[in-house]
């Protein structure tokens, strides 16, 4: 039995059985979320696993991973479930162990379905100034056999909550990314930056197939302009002591030459278009944060 609704899980006690596969996309008492037209359940990528030749745990494990990315983004609570052995709970050592190298029908019952691709990179997050203004944004898929037919980020703004779970998230940026040479990069541009503190960027791909591609996602941080500086030529940095967020770019070279100190509970960006170095007495703390990240910068 292979069950995608809410509070599916709340079967399994009255159906397990040794030998019975119980299959379901949420413990008892959650709801079962779907996102993105539909192109994100559980069930979604449970078949695209099974399409795929995949076995039953490993189509589990597909479907889990992928509806546990939006759960963790998002913040609600979805834990697909799968019996095997008996005892009506998802243990690695029982259920893993049965579910590996069965699968749903004969393998040669299906036409040949090449691999997906998968993200193979995309643009680092970092800190941005409050009004820095357009920010490029980019993702670069595996060449697999199989193509992508589109690409597009969904930015989500600092405090986003879904409190009410009977209604589907709708309402978030969304950017269209192309791929204007054809080799797998798409890019994008998105300038609503305009919040102080953390926006979650989710990256997701379409195959020619129509199946959804695994996403990934990175955070971009937003601070008060007073705490950011950029230069139109290089910048060498020495003498410094940093005790809270700060940005500095550069349009070409940017330097660190010590001492300079990035304290505890400190975060430090570095951003140059033309490299940058750290020189002996560069030292960040433990449990501070640092991110250098070599990126054209326009000032103006």
């Amino acid at each position: 039995m292979i069950f995608e609704a809410c509070h599916s899980g709340s079967f399994l006690e009255s159906l397990t059985q040794p030998g019975r596969v119980l299959i379901t996309s949420t413990s008892a008492g959650q709801a079962a979320y779907i996102l993105n037209g539909g192109l994100m359940t559980f069930s979604h990528y449970f078949w695209d696993g099974i399409a795929r030749r995949k076995d039953l745990w490993e189509s589990f494990d597909r479907g889990k991973r992928g509806i546990g990315f939006a759960a963790n983004l998002f913040r609600f609570r979805q834990a697909p479930q799968f019996d095997m052995n008996g005892d009506g709970i998802t243990t690695l050592t029982g259920d893993r162990r049965l579910g590996w190298q069965n699968h749903l029908v004969p393998l040669d019952s299906f036409s040949y379905i090449p691999d997906q691709p998968v993200i193979a990179a995309a643009v680092p997050g970092r800190l941005v100034a409050e009004g820095e203004g357009e920010l490029d944004l980019w993702v670069q898929f595996s060449d697999e056999e199989i193509g992508v037919d589109r690409a597009w980020a969904v930015v989500m703004p600092p405090g986003f909550e879904h409190a009410d779970t009977t209604e589907p998230i709708a309402g978030l940026p969304q950017v269209e990314l192309q791929d204007p040479l054809g080799s797998g990069g798409f890019f994008g541009t998105f300038s609503g930056f305009s919040e102080l503190g953390d926006y979650q960027v989710l990256f997701y791909g379409q195959d020619t197939g129509g199946q959804l591609i695994e996403p990934q996602g990175v955070t971009f941080s937003v601070i008060p302009a007073a705490q950011a500086e950029c230069h139109a030529g290089s910048r060498l940095i020495s003498d410094a002591w940093f005790t809270g967020e700060r940005l500095i770019a550069a349009e070409e070279a940017l330097g660190a030459q010590g001492p300079v100190v990035v304290s505890v509970g400190a975060s430090l960006a570095l951003q140059a278009g033309g490299g940058i170095t750290l020189r002996p007495g560069f030292h960040a703390e433990s449990g501070s944060g640092f991110r250098a990240l070599a990126a054209v910068i326009d000032c103006q």
